[in-house]
């Protein structure tokens, strides 16, 4: 038997970077409707919160917070 010390060096120097923050892909709508700005700001929420069942306030709170539209 051998007493071989194995070394394993790290080959990866480069440094972890975070991928962007994509923003939630509408589907494919109506050309009127991706005009409407709080429409869209609606659509994204749902897709935000996976389409779960939301009440209206849930949806503007989520609306103002990641800044979607401006609202009021």
């Amino acid at each position: 038997m051998s007493d071989k010390k194995e070394s394993y060096e790290n080959t990866n120097t480069s440094t972890y970077t975070r991928p962007a923050r994509k923003k939630p892909a509408l589907p494919n709508i109506h050309p009127d409707d991706a005009k409407d700005k709080v429409f869209t700001a609606i659509l994204k929420a749902l897709l935000k919160k996976g389409n779960k069942p939301s009440s209206p306030k849930e949806l503007a709170n989520d609306i103002v917070k990641h800044k979607y539209a401006t609202l009021g």
